[in-house]
């Protein structure tokens, strides 16, 4: 989990430059997207597979996630148009260097609460692409963010329902709720994208 948790980061953080974030804004959302695919997926995949320890003994993998929480702070400092975002932002990559902090050094980090972590991130991923979508209008962007939801929904569904409901009833359901929650996600999409062109 070190290398896309650490990329995740890396990446994250460059695009957080002040000066890059306000000279090349396309630029930035696009590396943030980058960075944020692949730390998805990772984070997915332990919802279904959590080792029982993520302990890591060489010192030099700590270093990486507490420079990036340094520079993460610098960033915010150095921002002049500091907004809900910036600092929505800011808190989520420090609350998630310090999550892989501890993993890699404590060893006995319950199952349950990394993945309960892991769930909570996956919300914020989804809920920040959003965000990004309808703030900057990017139709491609909130379209990816619903695939992710539903990819994340699903995941979620097969993960806990496949062994306490019928296997019949398991497909009846999750099909209807997947084609509901599309639609319903289409249409939330049209309503707030046309109310933005009227004002």
């Amino acid at each position: 989990i070190f290398m896309p948790f650490s990329l995740f980061g890396i990446l994250y953080t460059f695009a957080n430059i002040p000066f890059i974030k306000e000279k090349f804004n396309e630029f930035s959302l696009s590396y943030k997207l980058t960075a944020l695919i692949p730390l998805y997926f990772t984070l997915l995949i332990m919802i279904f597979s959590v080792q029982k320890s993520y302990h890591i003994i060489n010192i030099h993998y700590l270093i990486v996630p507490a420079v990036i929480v340094l520079f993460n702070i610098l960033n915010y400092c150095f921002d002049k148009n500091r907004d809900t975002l910036v600092q929505l932002e800011t808190a989520f990559i420090i609350v998630f260097m310090c999550f892989l902090e501890t993993m890699l050094i404590l060893s006995g980090v319950n199952k349950a609460a990394i993945m309960t972590c892991a769930h909570l991130f996956l919300i914020f991923i989804i809920s920040m692409g959003m965000y990004w979508g309808y703030k900057f209008e990017k139709v491609s962007l909130i379209n990816l963010s619903n695939f992710f939801l539903l990819i994340y929904l699903l995941t979620v569904y097969c993960r806990y329902g496949w062994n306490y409901i019928d296997k019949t009833l398991f497909f009846l359901i999750g099909g209807i709720g997947l084609v509901s929650l599309g639609i319903f996600l289409e249409k939330d999409k049209n309503r707030r994208l046309n109310k933005k062109e009227e004002e």
